[in-house]
């Protein structure tokens, strides 16, 4: 399991989206959220930048210092949406990362 640090400025998270037939998600016309909680809090909604080219499903998210308040189990996903309807066309499975604590 992945793990963050409470307060780091300098983590992101990367991800290369696939669809369920095994081809890259083309995010051309398509945004990009990461969608997370850390232990119980309540979900935060962010805005991922695509990482060109866009037909090869990668997205990205850096973490600011006050997103990694707390530490925790991160329960995160990803959902893509079409950009000229507004509709969510995917949601990836909600993965698992641990946020811990500064060692001193």
């Amino acid at each position: 399991m992945a793990e963050f640090v409470v307060g780091d400025s300098d983590s992101s998270l990367t991800a290369t989206l696939i669809r369920r037939d095994g081809t890259l998600f083309d995010m051309n016309g398509h945004t990009a959220k990461l969608r997370y909680r850390i232990g119980t809090t309540s979900y935060a909604s962010k805005v991922m930048t695509l990482i060109a080219p866009l037909n090869a499903g990668r997205v990205t998210y850096p973490f600011a210092a006050v997103d990694l308040a707390n530490e925790g189990i991160m329960y995160a996903e990803i959902e893509v949406t079409e950009t000229s309807s507004g509709k969510i066309v995917s949601s990836s499975n909600v993965e698992e990362f641990i946020v811990r604590g500064k060692t001193t």
